[in-house]
């Protein structure tokens, strides 16, 4: 069912076959899973139609071993919808192996970044970029290092590592949360202690400022 937000009445009603789970929204179309069988199939809905199209089916990647039992699905477990400098809506998408021991190899996530607009991967099969947001084609993400965690910036023109940023205090569990104004808001929570927040400069690359109390920040 799709409202108006305007008038509040029913612009369109429709039911859909199958299994699905939403990922995300861009202009006039809502990203959606369908839940099959070995593959998931990623569609989409026009918000002013209601019309469902398959927009991909994941490629499996050509190392692949199958099992002989077949007792294996590739999902999308997260997807981001963000607009290019030239207006293309692309989704970054994470796939993951299940299970993750297939045939004699061992398989763990790898991630995609596919032109909607254009109808075609930019990026496939990357097991390197890792996200908690996308912001002005970048995908920022806090990552384990040997012994603290550092904030890592990719480019997803390229795929490949731009920079990275410090050594985070291990024993909280940080999130960047937002880009806004070419800076990150990163939450910083504890069992022992509130959740905290700062804002971290992309340009200069250093915490501009910090609120060590619970702001609420979600």
């Amino acid at each position: 069912m799709w409202i108006d937000l305007e008038t509040g009445k029913e612009v369109w009603n429709k039911r859909y076959d199958g299994d699905y789970e939403y990922m995300d929204a861009m202009d006039d179309k809502m990203f959606i899973v369908n839940n099959g069988k070995s593959i998931e199939l990623l569609m989409s809905i026009d918000v002013e139609t209601g019309k469902l199209e398959e927009v991909l089916k994941p490629e499996v990647p050509k190392d692949t071993e199958k099992p002989s039992d077949n007792h294996w699905r590739i999902e999308i477990s997260r997807l981001e919808a963000y607009k290019s400098e030239g207006g293309d809506i692309m989704l970054l998408m994470e796939f993951e192996h299940q299970p993750d021991y297939v045939g004699n190899k061992w398989y763990h996530s790898y991630k995609g970044v596919y032109n909607y607009t254009k109808k075609k991967y930019v990026i496939n099969h990357n097991k390197e970029i890792d996200f908690d947001i996308v912001y002005k084609e970048k995908a920022y993400d806090i990552i384990d290092g040997d012994g603290y965690e550092e904030l890592y910036c990719y480019d997803l023109k390229t795929g490949k590592e731009e920079w990275r940023y410090g050594r985070l205090d291990i024993s909280l569990k940080w999130k960047v949360l937002k880009g806004i104004k070419d800076k990150l808001i990163i939450r910083a929570t504890s069992p022992k202690t509130p959740s905290n927040a700062y804002c971290f400069d992309i340009k200069s690359r250093d915490i501009k400022w910090k609120i060590e109390e619970d702001i609420g920040v979600e």
